[in-house]
């Protein structure tokens, strides 16, 4: 269940998963409704057959959520949810709010409504985040707080494990 407060973020602002407590077996994937409907790609909602496109699906969610401070589409009832996806273009909130194109392009790929629309794997959407990363590098100093977000996201752990300060 991939949602905002299952996110931590560590002293290196990377983003980490602290919740599995609804963790499949590895290959598993049967079809269900289990899920936060706000951060659910479609087919999850529909309770048909869930595979990796649906964790990315929710990751895309989760970048669209930190960004404008809402799910992209909506919170409430999942068929309420499930309506806005299968109808509603994505809300183009981050390029009224002055976001790179690219961002846009990024996560409306992550949130397409058919599994085939969206990023193959994590590496596919790894590398293409990468490339909104180095498309959106400015030359000065001064970065936008979203700037040093997406930055963070993609940054290498240590070799070391990392001991949370808490």
């Amino acid at each position: 269940d991939l949602k905002p407060e299952n996110i931590l973020i560590d002293r290196y602002r990377r983003w980490r998963i602290g919740d599995f407590g609804i963790a499949y077996a590895l290959g598993d994937e049967k079809a269900g409704t289990s899920g936060t409907p706000a951060f659910a790609a479609p087919e999850q909602l529909l309770g048909e057959a869930q595979g990796p496109s649906t964790d990315l699906y929710a990751l895309a969610s989760i970048v669209y959520f930190v960004l404008t401070g809402r799910p992209p589409f909506g919170d409430g009832p999942a068929e309420f949810i499930l309506a806005r996806q299968l109808s509603d273009a994505l809300p183009e909130q981050l390029l009224r709010d002055g976001f790179p194109e690219e961002l846009g392009s990024w996560i409306a790929r992550g949130l397409a409504q058919r599994v085939e629309d969206r990023f193959a794997d994590a590496q596919e959407m790894r590398a293409a985040w990468r490339q909104v990363v180095r498309a959106t590098r400015r030359a000065e100093d001064q970065r936008p707080w979203w700037r040093r977000l997406i930055e963070g996201i993609t940054e290498e752990a240590p070799a070391d494990p990392v001991t949370p300060d808490w």
